[in-house]
């Protein structure tokens, strides 16, 4: 038996993610890094993202316990498996893929 294609024009089925993002404080590349990942995420309606901005600087414990040893780093919680992308998120291609988006939609 086979499963019939959905039309192409169909809309993407819901993306759900769990995000977190360490920053340190106000730095440049830290607001760059939030916001490149807040305008690739609105060019995708269909994904619900839940996004934590942490700042090591305001808790450096909870950052060294999570291994935190550079900033901006964001880390895709949900879906699994974990992974970790670093910088000022300006590789679009390479944040694409970590957050398993795709093309964005027409």
């Amino acid at each position: 038996m086979t499963t019939p294609l959905a039309p192409a024009d169909s809309p993407p089925a819901p993306h759900r993610l769990r995000l977190r993002l360490y920053v340190a404080g106000q730095s440049a590349h830290s607001r760059l890094a939030v916001t490149r990942l807040h305008a690739l995420l609105a060019e995708y309606p269909y994904c619900s993202a839940d996004t934590e901005i942490f700042d090591v600087l305001e808790d450096p414990h909870r950052a060294f316990e999570a291994g935190v040893f550079l900033t901006p780093m964001l880390v895709r919680l949900e879906p699994l498996p974990e992974c970790s992308l670093f910088g000022n998120l300006s590789d679009r291609d390479a944040l694409v893929r970590m957050l398993l988006l795709g093309p964005p939609p027409p």
